[in-house]
């Protein structure tokens, strides 16, 4: 689609609450670190922080959270998607925030219930994944 003679690369749209970013190019799909970079840089620019996570970790790990507010919890689920086989175990960094109003309490991992120690860091509770080969899980409880 061309407009005054410039090809449209990134498209953002508001819908209801909601936004979405088009790109043209698969820019998150490639590897190179100005990719990456400029890809955060958009997302930051037109989804300004704090998000409801943040991770640190190798470009292999996955993260989803669920909200389940009748558990007072959330769910946190790592999914090390690295083609080698065995995948190398590695770590993470997971920031988190509590849905609005409401206090963190336990970290725990799953499926043994192991306590994990957080911190606080601004609007984030901050927690650190030992390495993993596959998967990890964790719920925080809030109150």
């Amino acid at each position: 689609m061309h407009h005054h003679g410039r090809v449209l690369a990134v498209v953002v749209h508001s819908f209801g609450k909601g936004k979405s970013i088009w790109v043209a190019a698969p820019m998150e799909s490639k590897d190179e670190a100005v990719n990456i970079r400029l890809t955060q840089h958009l997302l930051q620019r037109v989804f300004p922080a704090p998000y409801r996570f943040e991770l640190d970790a190798h470009p292999a790990v996955e993260m989803t959270l669920f909200d389940q507010p009748h558990s007072h919890r959330l769910l946190m689920n790592l999914l090390n998607m690295q083609s080698a086989m065995p995948p190398i175990p590695v770590g993470a960094t997971v920031r988190v925030q509590t849905p609005t109003g409401r206090t963190p309490g336990k970290l725990l991992r799953i499926p043994d219930l192991k306590p994990l120690a957080w911190q606080k860091k601004g609007a984030y509770v901050e927690f650190k994944v030992e390495p993993f080969e596959v998967f990890h899980m964790a719920i925080l409880e809030y109150a």
